[in-house]
């Protein structure tokens, strides 16, 4: 080798060697593998999280030279804001999830159908509710604690009918005179048929206001009660 080229392999090695082994050996690495390890595995719950953030973090693990500068120190901050972000998304969820379940155990209970069941009937169909404590307190992922609400809501919604469902069956075998079934459903399953797709108005909101009216009037008329 001619001096040039040691000169250039001893310059590499103190500008480069020295400082990739230093970062191999100690806690850059171990913040680098970190990081990774955060953008692989929890991918679901980062699509909540500060889009800018996510970006300067992939940066710094994409660097050619991760190694060089503050590159990992900003990693570091970077991957414990995340992560301080991404606990308390899922704290806040856990919360409002935990809300609409106790809401929905007060609203059964108080239920006029759901009251008129033997107590054994009603304990076991609260149960199913009951079952979702569990659910939210392991919950790991922002997506599915949000589902979890409507599935609460839902679940809800169907053991009241089947309260009416079992009510209605024990007339029956009574040999009493049952009158028809009600039906529960969300408000979301009301669907209002108009001729236009957007309300720019004040005539459009009465006839959307009209229309509103009709359809509400058929499903009471059809033994339905329209949970708000």
């Amino acid at each position: 080798l001619g001096q040039s080229e040691i000169d250039e392999i001893l310059d590499f090695k103190e500008d480069h060697w020295d400082k990739i082994r230093a970062f191999l050996k100690g806690s850059q690495r171990e913040i680098f593998e970190k990081a990774a390890d955060l953008l692989a595995r929890d991918t679901t719950n980062l699509n909540y999280v500060d889009k800018e953030k996510m970006d300067q973090l992939k940066d710094c693990l994409w660097s050619e030279s991760p190694y060089l500068g503050t590159t990992m120190r900003d990693a570091k901050e970077l991957y414990e804001s995340i992560r301080e972000e991404v606990r308390k998304l899922l704290e806040n969820e856990k919360r409002e999830t935990q809300q609409v379940l106790d809401e929905e155990i007060e609203r059964l209970g108080s239920n006029q159908t759901f009251a008129q069941l033997e107590e054994g009937i009603r304990t076991r169909l609260m149960a199913q509710l009951y079952t979702f404590n569990g659910k939210i307190e392991n919950g790991r992922y922002i997506m599915v604690l949000r589902e979890m609400k409507e599935n609460i809501r839902e679940t809800s919604l169907n053991l009241v009918n089947e309260a009416g469902q079992i009510l209605h069956r024990k007339k029956q075998e009574d040999g009493k005179a049952a009158e028809p079934v009600v039906h529960y459903i969300s408000k979301t399953a009301v669907i209002v048929h108009t001729d236009f797709r957007e309300i720019k108005t004040e005539e459009d909101v009465s006839q959307y206001v009209e229309a509103m009216k009709a359809e509400l009037l058929r499903l009471i008329k059809d033994n339905k009660v329209i949970r708000l």
